[in-house]
């Protein structure tokens, strides 16, 4: 009895790892082995999760891309201050 229990964790723990590769028989299996609403809830989830994660990237882009322009910014002032610094120093330097 304790390895046929053993064996039904084992199985449902693998189930519950690829959820998102299951279609058609393999999604029957599931569903009988966990249950329709045990199935549901995993598969949204598993959705949700996937949305959170496509979320957090989308975030980590704008980020950088922020970022680049902030950096681009600064790079252009710096050297227009150089070039501004260096132009009214010859200005006061010819007159």
């Amino acid at each position: 009895m304790n390895e046929n229990s053993n064996f039904h964790n084992e199985a449902e723990q693998s189930i519950a790892q690829q959820l998102g590769n299951l279609v058609g028989e393999g999604e029957v299996e599931a569903r009988r082995i966990m249950g329709d609403s045990q199935y549901d809830k995993m598969m949204s989830f598993m959705e949700r999760s996937n949305e959170l994660t496509v979320k957090q990237e989308e975030a980590r882009v704008n980020y950088l891309e922020n970022l680049t322009a902030l950096q681009g910014a600064m790079a252009f002032s710096i050297v227009f201050s150089c070039v501004m610094g260096l132009a009214w120093s010859l200005y006061f330097w010819i007159k």
